[in-house]
């Protein structure tokens, strides 16, 4: 009898959901099924709901650049820094995981603007020990791009600021959007050659 658990996400969530390590052994029970005949026994969904990551500080941009797109922590500052200086994004240089009340409502009137719900209120965020919170999260600065200017336009044109730019936008789009809605599944096979 083999018994496998995954989610299937039923929102439009920002945030790519990671289930590689999870699935696997379910991956290879499935290679297996291939080789077998079966037959569902049991079947369970159950509703679950996650809420949406915090946005960006400093360390964690750097930590998700690297990761999400190969730019080590420096190449990421520089980077970012270039955004500041065109006002597509806030400073960069942050401990604090909240946005401003203004910063807030930049980043909801983005998300209706695609149509997709926002929450009420923002998530308070606690902040680590000796954090310098003098700044907000970092955020895009919300210019439409109907209205950006040439300069940010040529900028936004080269693949590194780019990728950054939509990295740091969908973290903050997500940090304002409603929990996520996922059905978490639980089947139960049973045949020949299962184990």
């Amino acid at each position: 009898m083999i018994v496998g658990d995954t989610l299937h996400a039923e929102s439009d969530d920002f945030e790519a959901i990671e289930y590689r390590e999870s699935l696997k052994p379910l991956l290879e029970a499935l290679e297996k099924l291939k080789a077998s005949s079966y037959s569902i026994v049991k079947r369970e969904d159950k509703p679950t709901s996650s809420k949406p990551s915090a946005p960006f500080i400093t360390s964690t941009l750097q930590q998700a650049a690297s990761t999400s797109l190969g730019l080590p922590p420096e190449e990421a500052m520089k980077t970012a820094q270039k955004l500041f200086e065109e006002g597509l994004i806030t400073y960069h240089r942050t401990d604090n995981p909240n946005f401003s009340a203004e910063g807030f409502q930049v980043m909801r009137d983005m998300l209706h603007r695609e149509g997709i719900e926002s929450r009420a209120t923002q998530i308070k965020r606690q902040s680590a020990a000796l954090a310098q919170e003098a700044h907000e999260a970092i955020r895009p600065t919300g210019i439409p791009d109907t209205e950006l200017t040439p300069s940010q336009q040529q900028l936004l044109s080269i693949s590194e600021p780019r990728n950054l730019y939509r990295l740091i936008g969908e973290r903050a789009l997500c940090a304002v959007a409603t929990d996520g809605l996922d059905v978490k599944s639980r089947v139960v096979l049973s045949g020949e050659h299962i184990t």
